[in-house]
């Protein structure tokens, strides 16, 4: 027969180890041992006993299948996505292999490709003019915290692309925002994980035995842009169950709108960065 036991974090009474109201474990003398503190350890490490390898893998192979799950109910098995995305978001920022979600004043202010560049640069200038300081004692203050800054606002990047998404996808059978913002989440793990960090690894191997030409940012960026429309196109499969050529069309259309979507999100990292100075 069971023993009964009263849960400590619930007080419930209940029979066995695990209760039945909250799931609070009763520990026991063994589970004081450093060999068991040893066997979680290497679990944590190695992710033996975790849900975030198996999602992870799941977003990488499989685009949109863990957001179909979680949005039909199945969660379980999966890490949940917004958990997920704010582990990806703090390994991105530990690991900054590319400034893509973490622009510089040098970028934000010298690149062509950024509509409010110019407009930046006038700023820049007139503000360092009334500060009475040098531009480098700027710009080392303002890439100090837009670091900090781009780390919390990095979601404003998640809502863009889910407004980008319910637009796009009129009509399917997924019309709650919850369910874009799901999907608009995995997206921003995927590139965090696979875009930012595995293909920068790569990247980085490329250039170690010599392949120059991926060290050109031609390369980097239709590489990147490949592979976010790998997972695009799945997703459109694999989320809101799209045919062939209705995936297709929105593959390109999703795209085209989170280059626009990134612009936007730069401009206001900039505007934000620098009324925070």
């Amino acid at each position: 027969m069971s023993q009964e036991n009263r849960c400590l974090s619930c007080s419930n009474e209940f029979e066995g180890k695990y209760c039945n109201q909250c799931g609070e474990k009763v520990i026991d003398q063994k589970d004081r041992r450093l060999v068991y503190f040893l066997g979680e350890l290497v679990n944590a490490i190695t992710f033996a006993d975790s849900k975030l390898w198996k999602s992870l893998v799941l977003i990488v192979r499989k685009p949109g299948f863990v957001s179909y799950e979680y949005v039909k109910g199945v969660r379980k098995p999966y890490m949940r996505p917004l958990s997920l995305f704010f582990l990806a978001n703090l390994l991105y920022f530990l690991f900054p292999i590319f400034n893509t979600f973490n622009t510089t004043l040098y970028h934000q202010t010298k690149s062509f490709s950024f509509l409010h560049s110019e407009e930046a640069s006038r700023m820049v200038a007139n503000q360092v003019e009334a500060m009475d300081i040098s531009y480098e004692e700027f710009e080392t203050r303002y890439n100090a915290k837009t670091t900090e800054l781009s780390k919390m606002l990095l979601i404003v990047m998640v809502f863009l692309v889910a407004a980008m998404f319910s637009i796009i996808h009129i009509g399917s059978a997924k019309k709650l925002l919850a369910d874009h913002l799901t999907i608009a989440l995995e997206l921003m793990i995927y590139i965090l994980v696979a875009c930012m960090q595995i293909f920068g690894l790569l990247l980085i191997g490329f250039k170690i035995i010599g392949l120059g030409f991926t060290n050109s940012e031609t390369f980097s960026s239709l590489s990147v842009i490949f592979l976010i429309g790998f997972f695009v196109y799945n997703a459109e499969r694999n989320f809101y169950g799209f045919e062939k050529k209705r995936r297709w069309f929105n593959t390109i259309v999703v795209l085209v709108s989170f280059i626009i979507s990134m612009f936007l999100y730069r401009a206001f990292l900039f505007f934000v960065t620098f009324w925070m100075l």
